[in-house]
């Protein structure tokens, strides 16, 4: 994607504020041990929260670009009523940050803002438990999004409270992002080599820690549930068919993301190409002496003259962590133990529309930062018309949604190749490699009168399920014009009702491995032969082989990594 608001295409939120130390009596009732040491949470009604636990050593120094490390141990009573430091990034402009971020000017490119509250040292996590809970709660370990260049567990669409009331311990952390966590800069220094994975470790890392701590606080570690959206679901994803990651998880649940979203061996030599010619970092020796705000200007540099930046980072396959080909070791049983549940909202792109000043979509349209951003390439589409004997996509559309008109065409093809279709396939390929996997789409709708005047509806779009799953229905979350109105409204009951099934249904899925039960929609594994899926919306509903002839076209392609032009 042509860098002019990329830093911003992703769900990027923050919220924190640096920790801090001190000694506290030792006998109190929100104190847990780890390994590390004593920590002391807060007490907030009925759900206690540990903020701020670092689970690595910080990444600085000898240890930046490196794999993590076992975190230090302290003395005393480590206080954890405050969320750790942001991992250095962008400031995400639709996105309201707590503190005032600073300003960062590129040379020959746009004004960035860093969060002044970013900093390397930030490998923390945070955990949500239900205060006077009896031992061996069920826990959801949740990756958070951002396209592995922004965000932070911090953000207030992750806050774990309204969830762990459901009676489950929810964690979340933060990872080393862009640059920082997916540069593979082996080629400068063998030493290195595999940097281009350290986010994803740092991510091995906290779901070790949990496995290894958890029950100081009241969790099982032998039933430990990993969810995750965007960037995070396709982390999860690569969780499911690592061989790092054996043993460390009962359960999965991918919400807009999947193994699409991973990086080739190729494209992750464009990035670092980029990297290179966006500034005076040449050596290992400069990456290694820079200053944080020096190499996030070399980053935002290479974003701003990449082709598509939102592809610049992110894990990559054929290496020690995930396989070249994570399709087909889904196919052949590698994760059949593990149940999971997967899908896609139904108007998934529709997110980015918000970083245009007249809600216009960058994928599609001619909007702020000029012509339409490809996020389906010529060749894909080529491709897959010649699987359908037909002489454009669009013409195999055009027999898929009849009457649909030639824009709403566009994009469902968008849709269907980033979110839906790989959604759709891992599905299949679970089942098919003997796993219990449950299929979803997130379809509910804004009504239209809540739409201020002039602006387009945007549907169900990207990061638009996770407020309905984490019980955030307030103005904590804007994620589309007119929301705010809504929810102050007495129509919002509708939308409240439909969080409490899905932030019901989640929960027993990370208990019983089963997201059915009372006040939850029946929902059936997927197969082959019926292809169920669970259409979330104001009512509802199980839908055999939901939108097949949209299936249908995308039957022969594979939606495994795609090299990126980087």
């Amino acid at each position: 994607m042509r860098k002019k608001t990329a830093v911003g295409m992703a769900v990027a939120l923050a919220g924190a504020s640096l920790f801090s130390t001190g000694v506290f009596a030792a006998e109190c009732d929100t104190c847990s041990k780890t390994e590390s040491g004593e920590v002391k949470g807060v007490l907030n009604t009925d759900v206690v929260t540990f903020k701020g636990i670092p689970y690595a050593d910080a990444p600085v120094g000898e240890n930046r670009f490196m794999p993590p490390k076992p975190p230090k141990k302290w003395l005393g009573v480590r206080d954890a009523s405050n969320f750790g430091a942001v991992c250095p990034q962008a400031a995400d402009h639709i996105i309201p940050y707590p503190q005032k971020p600073k300003m960062l000017d590129l040379v020959g490119g746009p004004v960035h803002e860093i969060p002044v509250f970013a900093n390397e040292d930030c490998l923390s996590l945070n955990i949500w438990k239900p205060h006077g809970s009896v031992a061996k709660l069920p826990v959801m370990l949740y990756v958070h999004g951002g396209a592995f260049f922004v965000g932070a567990g911090s953000s207030p669409a992750y806050d774990g409270t309204a969830l762990a009331r459901n009676g489950v311990l929810v964690v979340n952390f933060n990872y080393r992002l862009g640059l920082f966590g997916f540069a593979e800069l082996g080629s400068l220094d063998s030493q290195y080599t595999g940097s281009g994975n350290n986010g994803f470790r740092d991510q091995i890392a906290a779901l070790k820690w949990v496995k290894n701590n958890i029950s100081a606080f009241g969790g099982d570690p032998e039933n430990i549930t990993i969810f995750g959206e965007s960037a995070g679901g396709a982390s999860v994803a690569s969780m499911l068919v690592s061989p790092q990651t054996k043993g460390l998880f009962k359960r999965a649940i991918i919400q807009s993301g999947n193994f699409n979203l991973l990086q080739t061996p190729e494209a992750a030599k464009r990035t670092l190409e980029q990297l290179l010619a966006a500034g005076k970092l040449k050596s290992m020796k400069d990456f290694k002496s820079a200053t944080t705000e020096e190499l996030l200007q070399v980053q935002l540099t290479a974003q701003f003259t990449a082709q598509n930046s939102s592809s610049m980072f992110a894990p990559k396959v054929g290496t020690l962590e995930i396989p070249a080909n994570p399709e087909e070791a889904l196919k052949s049983g590698v994760a059949k133990e593990i149940p999971v549940i997967v899908g896609a909202n139904q108007d998934e792109i529709n997110y980015w529309n918000l970083y245009d000043s007249k809600f216009r979509n960058l994928f599609i349209d001619e909007w702020d930062g000029g012509q339409p951003n490809r996020l389906l390439p010529l060749d894909v589409e080529a491709k897959v018309a010649n699987a359908n004997s037909v002489a454009s996509l669009e013409q195999a559309y055009a027999k898929a949604i009849p009457g649909a008109s030639e824009r709403a065409r566009r994009v469902a093809m968008v849709n269907d190749f980033i979110m839906n279709g790989p959604a759709v396939r891992f599905a299949e390929n679970h089942a098919l490699g003997g796993g219990n996997t449950y299929l979803y789409r997130f379809a509910w709708t804004m009504p239209d009168k809540y739409v201020p005047q002039g602006t387009p509806q945007l549907g169900a779009v990207h990061a638009m399920e996770i407020p309905f799953v984490f019980g955030i229905l307030d103005d904590r979350l804007k994620i589309v014009p007119g929301i705010e109105n809504y929810y102050r409204s007495n129509e919002s009951a509708v939308a409240k009702e439909l969080s409490k099934k899905m932030s019901l249904a989640w929960s027993n899925f990370a208990k019983f491995g089963d997201p059915n039960g009372q006040n939850v929609p029946q929902w059936s594994q997927y197969t082959l032969s019926t292809r169920p899926t669970l259409v979330w919306n104001s009512n509802p509903i199980l839908v055999k082989d939901f939108e097949s002839e949209r299936r249908k076209v995308w039957s022969a392609w594979s939606f495994g990594p795609y090299p990126y032009k980087i």
